[in-house]
């Protein structure tokens, strides 16, 4: 006896990963409609069916819906398009739409651009400190992200000029 797993795309939009044993689907499917039972979907419906597949063991059926379950919006709307070129490359380790767009180096120099914009607002603050603070951002793209990335580091030399 087999097993099916399969997710439902729910009215609010989000994903539902589950599994039903036997050769019947449409018999879950149903339940999930009717909400015979009062789970995740229960206060999401109605749900749709959006994917599915048949294993002939139970225990891979489970394993492939325990790893299913932990996979990101993106994989998942991959598996659900059947773009295995996409779900490969959501598998590296690190991976989400936005970091595919942008090194991450460059990332985080934003972010701390966003944070100098809002120190810079602060009136004691001098050109000096930009000055080391820039340099500080410079230092943050070569590795330097531990101590220099972190605000404390900024505002205590703030204090120490501003005294």
């Amino acid at each position: 006896m087999g097993a099916y797993v399969y997710m439902l795309r729910c009215a609010d939009a989000s994903y539902y990963v589950g599994s039903a044993t036997g050769n019947d689907l449409w018999k879950r499917m149903a339940e999930h409609e009717t909400g015979a039972y009062r789970g995740y979907t229960f206060k999401r419906r109605p749900v749709q069916l959006v994917w599915s597949e048949y294993f002939d063991r139970i225990t891979d059926a489970i394993a492939v819906e325990r790893q299913i379950k932990g996979w990101s919006r993106l994989k998942k709307e991959a598996l659900i398009r059947g773009d295995w070129d996409q779900i490969k490359q959501l598998a590296k380790r690190g991976t989400t739409a936005a970091k595919q767009t942008q090194p991450s180096y460059l990332r985080s120099l934003a972010r701390s651009a966003k944070r100098l914009e809002g120190w810079k607002q602060t009136p004691c603050l001098r050109p000096s400190f930009e000055t080391r603070a820039f340099g500080a951002l410079l230092r943050m793209t070569a590795g330097f992200v531990a101590k220099a990335g972190h605000p404390s580091f900024f505002s205590n030399r703030v204090t120490a000029r501003c005294s």
